[in-house]
C-alpha cells in the first residue's frame, strides 16, 4: 500500500548515521524485519529508495535509520524537517522473526541484522 505521511522528526548520530520518524498510518503494521520503501521529493526531483524498518512494531511512528553517506537520497532524508510529506510503500520482506518458527536447539538464541542503508 502507498501512505503519504509527515515526518516527526529527524534524529542526528553525529556525523555518520541519522533516524527519520514519520507518522504512522493507523493501518500499518509490520513485522520486525520488514523494510519499505520511501519516497522524497516530487516530480523530477523525486527519489525512492528501501529501508529496513527500525522501529518497533509497538511505536505510535515508523522509523528509519540511514548512514550519512553522501548519496542524493541519503542527503535528501537527512535534510527533511518535521512536517514535511513523504511517500511510504510497504511493508515488504520476509526475513522476520515469527514466535512460532522451530527453536534452535540452545537455550540462548539471537536474531540480529542491521539495516542495509547504515
Amino acid at each position: 500500500m502507498e501512505y503519504h505521511v509527515r515526518v516527526v522528526e529527524v534524529l542526528s548520530y553525529g556525523n555518520f548515521a541519522f533516524s527519520v520518524r514519520f507518522e504512522r498510518p493507523p493501518v500499518f503494521s509490520f513485522l520486525p524485519g520488514q523494510y519499505m520503501f520511501i519516497t522524497t521529493g516530487t516530480g523530477t526531483d523525486a527519489l525512492t529508495k528501501h529501508l529496513t524498518i527500525t522501529s518497533s512494531s509497538s511505536d505510535p511512528h515508523l522509523e528509519v535509520t540511514k548512514g550519512s553517506t553522501g548519496h542524493p537520497f541519503a542527503e535528501s532524508l537527512r535534510l527533511l524537517k518535521a512536517g514535511n510529506e513523504v511517500v511510504l510503500r510497504g511493508p515488504f520482506g520476509e526475513f522476520t522473526f515469527r514466535a512460532n518458527m522451530e527453536r534452535l536447539p540452545s537455550s540462548r538464541e539471537a536474531l540480529a541484522s542491521r539495516p542495509s542503508g547504515a
